[in-house]
């Protein structure tokens, strides 16, 4: 069985694939924002799943993690120097620094159930950088209004300022403390895939997701796993010392004074300016 259901908005289809154990021969095409991060489009394909309850129906919808898959790339990539490197033509505030090389996993959504965002206090205006370059100098002007609301889910701003979320996530490895074997979901087709870890194998932690669950690599493939997972492994490694970020969220806007570029959030999260996003509900913000 096949359905559709509309949301009323500019969108883009996603395919939510029901797990198997819960109905294998449903799917469903939804349409949410195309600036949705994945927490929002996860969110948004379990509530309307939940319409399609009945009491007589065995694959009545319980609380799970629909594996969405975008009909657009806003999945996460591996960095590495040739990938940085910008072809001609392309645009040179998109262009990552050094700093995110092949350590690092890149995401062009900000990550978590409940997002990152901030509303403006008040007007100001504040320096940016003209790069996602935590080196580069905040050169360039940017005046921003009080009340704007800069979030993933403020459809009317992503769309006016030209939003653009990216993320950065140090990337940790992970070795077995002993042999078991595991159920993991492909992130490329949903596929449920079974694993047998061995004592000693390594995966690499890439991106958290939503609801204590991540994404893995292991043996070249990017999986997504849960706890289990996570309790029966030790970390090999830490990537950073003292206080150094393990994950960077960047955001592109076009300011109030047509200036463009990028803010790190970690960098304005505490000010006073930069208040608690205007949230009404979830996936739903706006200006005050």
């Amino acid at each position: 069985m096949t359905s559709e259901a509309v949301l009323g908005f500019p969108s883009v289809t996603v395919r939510v694939l029901l797990g198997k154990r819960l109905c294998s021969d449903h799917d469903a095409n939804i349409r949410v924002p195309p600036t949705a991060n994945q927490a929002m489009q996860i969110g948004v394909a379990e509530r309307i799943i939940g319409r399609w309850k009945s009491g007589g129906d065995e694959c009545q919808m319980k609380p799970i993690i629909a594996m969405v898959l975008v009909a657009v790339s806003v999945t996460g990539c591996l960095t590495d120097s040739e990938r940085l490197a910008s072809p001609a033509g392309s645009d040179p505030l998109a262009r990552p620094a050094a700093k995110y090389d092949g350590s690092w996993y890149k995401t062009n959504e900000w990550s978590g159930e409940y997002p990152d965002g901030f509303t403006m206090a008040r007007n100001i205006t504040t320096k940016i950088r003209g790069s996602l370059d935590v080196d580069a100098p905040k050169s360039i002007s940017c005046v921003l209004r009080k009340g704007a609301t800069y979030h993933p889910w403020n459809k009317k701003r992503v769309v006016s300022d030209r939003l653009e979320f990216a993320s950065f996530t140090k990337i940790e490895t992970y070795e077995l403390d002993a042999s078991f074997t595991i159920e993991l979901r492909r992130q490329s087709n949903g596929d449920d895939t079974t694993i047998q870890f061995k004592k000693g194998d390594q995966w690499l932690y890439l991106v958290g997701l939503v609801e204590g669950t991540f994404l893995i690599s292991f043996n070249e493939t990017i999986y997504i796993a849960g706890q289990e997972l996570y309790e029966k492994s030790t970390k090999v490694d830490s990537p950073v010392n003292g206080d150094e970020s393990t994950y960077d969220e960047w955001l592109k806007l076009r300011c109030a004074n047509g200036a463009v570029g990028w803010i790190l959030f970690n960098e304005i999260k505490d000010s006073p300016d930069f208040t608690v996003p205007n949230t009404g509900g979830y996936g739903k913000a706006s200006d005050l």
